[in-house]
């Protein structure tokens, strides 16, 4: 590649392997990252194990922006928080297409991994009256390109330990 004057050139190519591309700018430079921009990628809530006492539980974020924050909603209801009934539309606060589907009494903080994933763990202590304590949660990903918000919102996730 060339020696750029000025800013680098974004490339945008499909797939992820693709030979050639599109570019958004004349200068050239060294190409550092690419990840594949398919404008379908919706974040994604998902967890493969059951919580139980005494263990931890994993709750993951997939296909989001490489390299955001992205915040864990922890609540304890799906039907409402503070006066609102959920899920709550968001397309109010210019958020299209969004709800917030959790209540939020403990959020948690996540930087994506350059793979478009992140991980949350929740510890569960062992303490036998937690046994059929009911939670929910989902992921907020800053994505300031998305919609005026900033956000969008992944699905839910519920569980019983």
């Amino acid at each position: 590649m060339g020696v750029a004057s000025g800013p680098t050139a974004r490339l945008f190519g499909m797939p992820s392997t693709a030979t050639t591309a599109t570019h958004a700018g004349f200068n050239c430079g060294l190409v550092r990252n690419r990840y594949e921009l398919t404008h379908t990628a919706v974040p994604m809530l998902a967890s493969a194990q059951t919580p139980q006492i005494g263990h931890d539980f994993p709750v993951k974020l997939s296909q989001a922006p490489p390299l955001s924050a992205a915040g864990i909603l922890f609540g304890m209801s799906k039907s409402g928080w503070s006066g609102m009934a959920l899920p709550f539309d968001l397309a109010p606060l210019n958020a299209q297409g969004c709800s917030l589907l959790a209540s939020v009494s403990s959020p948690a903080i996540k930087t994506v991994k350059s793979d478009a994933n992140a991980k949350y763990t929740y510890r569960i202590p062992q303490q036998l009256n937690l046994i059929g304590l009911h939670f929910d949660n989902q992921w907020a990903v800053y994505e300031p390109t998305v919609n005026p918000f900033g956000f969008e919102f992944t699905n839910a996730g519920e569980g019983v330990i």
